[in-house]
């Protein structure tokens, strides 16, 4: 690939974090061609390592968003407010804490 410039530093990553940014890497050479625009992509590829190069973050939140996004990009996005089936509106337990 030629044309590709860094858009910031290298984000160092170690233990768990280092292997979520692997999977990362994993989904986005899998399921993007050369030629796909991915800004959105890869605008959440930075955030993605962005919070995992964070001390003790909690990696699931980050990695999870990540993976909704492209999802969503590659167009097969999901609907959390509507039933599959029926698309009816779902309705939410709002579960207090605390």
């Amino acid at each position: 690939m030629a044309g590709l410039e860094p858009r910031g530093g290298a984000w160092p990553l170690a233990g768990p974090a280092l292997f979520a940014g692997l999977y990362a890497n994993e989904l986005l050479l899998r399921a993007l061609s050369a030629a796909a625009p991915c800004e959105v992509i890869f605008t959440a590829y930075e955030a993605l390592l962005q919070a995992l190069a964070r001390p003790h973050a909690d990696l699931e939140p980050p990695l999870r968003l990540f993976e909704l996004t492209l999802l969503q990009e590659l167009g097969y996005g999901l609907d959390f407010l509507h039933d599959a089936v029926t698309g009816d509106g779902l309705e939410y337990l709002r579960l207090v804490t605390g």
